[in-house]
Formats: structure tokens, sequence, C-alpha cells
């Protein structure tokens, strides 16, 4: 694992939304289906950087968005949906998925910030985002990287 502190700009992501008890592979893995498929149809997207979204506001409401950075909201497919992630101080986590998979990934981060943040903080507990840029290149590949965004604000 790395960490890093980065100052991130506004980002804008568009894709399929779903609304569940818990984030669960089934789930996660029809929403990025679904996304394939209107993927071309979103007209505004700014790269073809893949974006995963957990929300979780409160114990068995989870929020999960999977999408594509867009410049602007417009002509969007009607099954797509927006979410705007604040510009603001994040902690930036790499792992090199295959390695360690996405539970020794989440154990990791979440003692970072059990050791890095101040007591009271809440805000690294709001929202994360998963990013799939070029250096993602599938689940098997051992060289394949996702980073995880936290916010600090």
């Amino acid at each position: 694992m790395e960490v890093r502190i980065e100052q991130k700009p506004e980002l804008k992501i568009a894709g399929p939304l779903a609304v569940t008890k818990t984030a669960d592979s089934d789930t996660i893995k029809r929403l990025w289906a679904s996304l394939e498929k209107i993927q071309e149809d979103i007209a505004c997207k700014k790269s073809d950087t893949g974006y995963e979204m957990h929300i979780e506001l409160e114990k068995n409401l989870h929020y999960c968005l999977t999408g594509i950075e867009v410049e602007e909201v417009k002509s969007l497919p009607l099954n797509c949906f927006v979410k705007t992630i604040p510009p603001g101080e994040y902690a930036v986590f790499s792992f090199k998925i295959a390695s360690c998979g996405y539970k020794k990934a989440y154990e990791q981060m979440n003692e970072w910030l059990k050791e890095n943040i101040p007591p009271g903080s809440e805000a690294h507990k709001q929202f994360e985002v998963q990013v799939y840029d070029h250096r993602f290149r599938g689940m098997e590949d051992p060289e394949s990287i996702i980073d995880f965004l936290v916010p600090l604000f």
C-alpha cells in the first residue's frame, strides 16, 4: 500500500447507481456492466477512467455509483446519475489489488485512518471513491493498481 495526501479538484462522475443494504460484489458487477452499455452515450465524458463511489449514510443504506468523469451534466442516458465529488484534501491509497484483494485493502486503509486521523473527525466516513485508470489492467494482473480516494476535509 502506498499512501499520499493530495488536493483534488471537483470531480463529476456520471453512471448507473444502486441503493442496497450492503456493497455486494454482484450488484457492483451489474453496475459496471450497465456502465459499459451506456458509456458511449455519455456525450460529455472527459476521460475513460472508471470510478466506483461508495456512500453509506446509515447502517443498511449503501449507495454505489460506477461511472466516468464528465465535464458537465447534459444529454445523459435515462439510467445515468451524476455525483459531484467536492474539491479538497484526500488520502489517496494505491494498491496492487491482485496481491491484497479488497478486504485486505479496506483493512489497511482503516488502520491507517485510525492512526492518522484526529479523534472526532468524521470526514473519512462520508464516502470513498475507487479510481480505475490506465494502471488498472484487470483483477488478475499482479501489476494492476487501483487508487482509493478518502476525504480528509
